[in-house]
């Protein structure tokens, strides 16, 4: 019962005060941290920084009191033998070590000294355990003062490493900062993008509309209705052509296959005029219709009977019915191609016509243009929705984002300031709704 009341009366701590910071004032306030905690890190070195300095006096004082001992000194002979050997050794060993002299910041002083540390631990561990029989007295001493050396260095081991960390908590909570001002500037950049791409919507929107009204208005003119029969037999004229380039097609293939094999034969018979020939018309019957027959006719006139000929002793055999039609005769091929060749001339020209009346027609041109204007305005209206979107979708990444490191960088700032911290940052603006402009 007394303990309880007693406790009713006992003072509390007071709670920290919550730390409060702008995120503008966040850079500053961290470089503080960072001064703070070197200048705690020299405070509470310092004590230990003189502690190493004596420990380092005691240690030369130690090699002093050996450089200048007797041999005489040791009794027993072979201490003295061994004394000879590994005395100059160690002197030399640790004297390389102890002349250095730790100075500067903390981390500058703690290396040297750490490296001095090494050293006299790697004498000791050598040549100097075979000292401690012969020179107890000095050993000790120096034994005595190398202990006090590694007490000091491993308390400023904890010391650096415990500054270390807490310097290391600063620099991510810089980092976090960084990473939230990098991406409110990109949220900002995505959202005026965004809000670009609305503008470039609506505006394509606007000459879309415009443009269909110019088309509507046209579409009532004396010119459309002429224009609407001259499209249905330039598209009857169109299919024809195609027609046509199709059949010119199948007996060209026919006949190349035929063809190709006459040409082995006389290469193979040393006739390489003829191969020649037939060579050339291969390459005359390109993969469109050519536009005149001379060129084809007359290599004909040459290469037809020698093909005819070796087809007629079995040296080239014809494998389907239109090779044994357009090979059947010495003519057929050649009125076949010229056939195909001038009705494809006699469709284009009259679809090249039909195409020429079309465009003379008073407004046509104009509606042409029209159209065409609507397909790039379509296309750069539904590429600028797609960008829009990824624009949005990633201000939306963003967003969320900036929530994560806000929520971050508070903790953070609490566990450095050892209290509640809270981050002032304004709410993120809502880009730019996407409805506003379809």
């Amino acid at each position: 019962m007394f303990r309880t009341i007693t406790d009713l009366f006992k003072r509390k701590p007071p709670a920290a005060e919550p730390l409060v910071l702008g995120l503008e004032a966040v850079p500053g306030w961290l470089g503080e941290q960072e001064n703070s905690i070197q200048g705690e890190l020299e405070e509470t070195t310092a004590p230990v920084r003189q502690q190493i300095t004596d420990a380092l006096h005691d240690i030369r004082e130690a090699v002093r009191a050996l450089t200048s001992v007797s041999e005489a000194s040791v009794a027993h002979p072979r201490l003295k033998s061994i004394s000879r050997s590994a005395l100059p050794e160690f002197l030399k060993s640790v004297g390389q070590a102890v002349e250095k002299e730790p100075a500067g910041e903390t981390e500058a002083f703690y290396s040297t000294a750490a490296d001095i540390l090494k050293g006299c631990i790697k004498a000791t561990r050598g040549q100097g355990k075979y000292l401690q029989a012969a020179f107890p007295e000095e050993m000790k001493e120096f034994r005595s003062g190398l202990k006090n050396l590694g007490t000091g260095v491993n308390r400023m081991t904890e010391a650096i490493a415990g500054s270390r960390a807490r310097l290391d908590e600063v620099l991510k909570a810089r980092d976090v900062h960084q990473k939230l001002v990098r991406g409110r500037e990109e949220y900002a950049a995505a959202c005026e993008d965004a809000d670009a791409m609305n503008r470039e919507i609506a505006s394509g929107s606007d000459e879309l509309r415009r443009v269909d009204e110019e088309l509507g208005t046209l579409a009532t003119g004396p010119h459309h209705a002429e224009a609407g029969k001259l499209d249905l037999r330039i598209d009857a004229l169109s299919e024809r052509q195609e027609e046509i380039a199709r059949e010119y097609t199948t007996i060209r293939t026919n006949a190349l296959h035929v063809l190709r094999k006459a040409e082995k034969v006389m290469e193979k018979n040393l006739d390489r005029t003829t191969a020649e020939s037939i060579r050339q018309l291969e390459n005359a019957l390109s993969s469109r219709v050519p536009d005149a027959d001379a060129e084809i006719t007359g290599l004909l006139t040459r290469v037809v009977p020698a093909a005819l000929d070796v087809v007629g002793r079995r040296e080239v055999t014809l494998k389907n019915r239109e090779e044994q039609h357009l090979f059947s005769d010495a003519k057929v091929l050649r009125s076949e191609l010229v056939r195909v060749i001038s009705l494809h001339r006699e469709v284009s020209a009259e679809l090249d016509a039909a195409r020429a009346e079309r465009a003379s027609l008073a407004g046509y041109a104009e509606e042409q243009r029209l159209r065409e204007r609507r397909e790039t305005v379509q296309a750069q209206v539904a590429e600028a929705t797609a960008t829009r979107a990824a624009d949005r979708e990633r201000a939306a990444a963003l967003h969320e984002a900036d929530e994560a490191l806000r929520e971050d960088l508070a903790g953070r700032l609490g566990a450095l300031a050892g209290s509640e911290a809270a981050l002032q940052a304004d709410d993120l603006p809502v880009c730019p709704p996407a409805e506003d402009c379809e």
